[in-house]
């Protein structure tokens, strides 16, 4: 049973990377829409990787930049 939960375990953690490119695609997409003064979609952006639960002081720093233009 060990090995079995063993190798369970080990590939969700060889998937977590994969969680990360997403997000980090979605903030250069928010960034980039922010650049151009396009707000409302850079905010729908920024919210859209706060609801994958990831946290990052850039990402708060920048939607409320993005909330406040």
């Amino acid at each position: 049973m060990k090995p079995f939960f063993t190798t369970i375990l080990s590939f969700f953690i060889s998937l977590l990377p994969l969680l990360g490119v997403n997000n980090e695609n979605i903030f250069e997409t928010a960034n980039k829409l922010y650049a151009e003064v396009n707000y409302s979609d850079a905010i729908k952006n920024y919210e859209q990787i706060i609801s994958t639960v990831y946290i990052a002081p850039e990402l708060f720093f920048n939607l409320g930049n993005a909330y406040y233009k």
